[in-house]
């Protein structure tokens, strides 16, 4: 899938999601500064670890399924937005309507003690998997 079949996809699709409209259709947004950090995994990586945790993990043993420890809200919509050609820009939390204010915190973790105590190992980061691609067509 080439960045116009995504940037079409986007575009039909953008118009379903809460705190859009005509005016800001085709932008990756983030919020405010855009500093706040998610933590992602790929479920190729979850599986994994939560099926040692069911194995091995001692009961009340705590694990951190994250891969990425902390990507900026800014640098992910740099990633979407660069893969679908369309701008980038901060906006207000309303703009995401219920989910505004969840997009807006900062929520770095860390999984070294997973990746110690277990030996788990990860793919490449949601930036790297964004940009790099590898999706199915759609349709």
């Amino acid at each position: 899938m080439d960045g116009q079949e995504l940037q079409k996809i986007a575009r039909d699709h953008t118009a379903e999601l809460p705190g859009t409209d005509q005016e800001h259709r085709c932008v990756s947004a983030y919020v405010g500064g855009g500093t706040q950090r998610w933590p992602a995994v790929n479920r190729l990586d979850a599986v994994p670890l939560f099926r040692t945790a069911l194995e091995d993990a001692a009961p009340g043993t705590v694990l951190h399924a994250v891969a990425d420890e902390g990507d900026t809200m800014r640098s992910l919509a740099e990633a979407i937005g660069g893969v679908l050609g369309v701008p980038v820009e901060s906006a207000p939390p309303e703009r995401f309507g219920l989910i505004g204010r969840l997009f807006a915190l900062d929520m770095p973790s860390s999984s070294a003690l997973t990746r110690e105590r277990f030996g788990w190992d990860t793919h490449p980061s949601l930036i790297d998997d964004l940009v790099v691609g590898g999706y199915p067509a759609l349709g």
